[in-house]
Order: C-alpha cells, then sequence, then structure tokens
C-alpha cells in the first residue's frame, strides 16, 4: 500500500522520499519511494550505488550516533543531567550505519541500525521505532538529523559522491638511475 504523502504544492515536492539507507564499504544502497507523477506511492527496494559516499553522508550518519547511543540505553545512569551536545562527545564507541523510515510524513517513525564497538569486537545494533508519539526525549533533533541523512542519501542517488582522482601521467624531474636503461 503506498503512503500518501501531501505536500503545500506540487513545486514543494520532493520526487523521491528516500525510505531505507545503509553504507557498507563505502557505498550506499538505499530505498526510495516515487512522490510524484504516474507512479507515485511506487517503491524502490535495495538500490545500490556504485560510487563511495561523499564525506558529507557519512557526517550525517555520524550525527545520528548520539541517538542510536541513548536508544541503547548508554546514558541511564547519567540521569537527566547530560545534555545532548555532551552525550554526543560520549559515543565514539557508536556508529549508525544505516537507518529505516516508516509511516507517512506526519507521523513517521525512525529505526537506527550500527553497531557498538566493544573490548573484543562489534554488536550489531537496531534501535526500536521511534516516533513523535514515543517518550523519546530527543524526537525533534532525531527528526533534524534524520532529514539532514535522507537529504545526503538523495543527493547521492543525484551523483554526489567522493571525488573521483585520475592520475594520467607521473613526471620525474633528472635521471631516474637503473631504469633509465633496464636492459
Amino acid at each position: 500500500m503506498a503512503k500518501k504523502r501531501d505536500q503545500n504544492s506540487e513545486e514543494e515536492k520532493k520526487p523521491y522520499i528516500i525510505i531505507s539507507a545503509k553504507i557498507k564499504d563505502g557505498v550506499c544502497e538505499y530505498s526510495y519511494e516515487i512522490n510524484s507523477g504516474p507512479c507515485e506511492g511506487d517503491q524502490v527496494k535495495g538500490r545500490k550505488g556504485i560510487n563511495i559516499v561523499h564525506e558529507d553522508l557519512t557526517t550525517s550518519f555520524s550525527e545520528l550516533n548520539v541517538h542510536l547511543a541513548i536508544l541503547d540505553d548508554a546514558f541511564t545512569e547519567a540521569g537527566d543531567d547530560l545534555s545532548l551536545a555532551d552525550m554526543a562527545r560520549a559515543t565514539n564507541s557508536f556508529t549508525v550505519t544505516g537507518f529505516k523510515v516508516s509511516g507517512t510524513e506526519d507521523n513517521e517513525s525512525f529505526s537506527l541500525i550500527g553497531e557498538k564497538w566493544v573490548k573484543h569486537g562489534s554488536i550489531a545494533l537496531e534501535s526500536p521505532k521511534i516516533s513523535k508519539a514515543s517518550a523519546y526525549p530527543f524526537y525533534s533533533e532525531l527528526q533534524e538529523s534524520m532529514e539532514a541523512a535522507r537529504n545526503e542519501v538523495l543527493a547521492y542517488m543525484n551523483g554526489k559522491s567522493a571525488p573521483k582522482y585520475e592520475q594520467t601521467e607521473m613526471e620525474f624531474s633528472g635521471d631516474i638511475g637503473e631504469f633509465n636503461n633496464p636492459m
């Protein structure tokens, strides 16, 4: 069943809505919903990019690390004394590698996928679905970070990737020694 997403006007409507993404081996695999046109509501799942992700995409995912840590109860003993910024500085053992979005635009739920690094390796984590109605105290910040990550995935879908460096030739000055005449 297609999810209807209402916008004020057709001009404001994004043509695609990112509904999931993950970064693995430097590339992004994502799913999206077509948001306009004759195929509106159709979903394209598991599209895998071939280009290395841009630094902005990895940065947007890393902004979600603090939320994964909070949802894993990493700060329960600290009580309410820590701000989101304080917690963000202490989340180096958490890495968000993906996310899923469900629901409608007015009532979206987010699940974060990632890993927690421990002494002997990493533990795979997937958060519960977090919606506006949940008791999560940082929902608006999560929603803002999710929007930034989704926009970066959309930019990746539209061709934004890490710079491609090509080396066309190497120039050497002076004598290159024994390689001058190898025979």
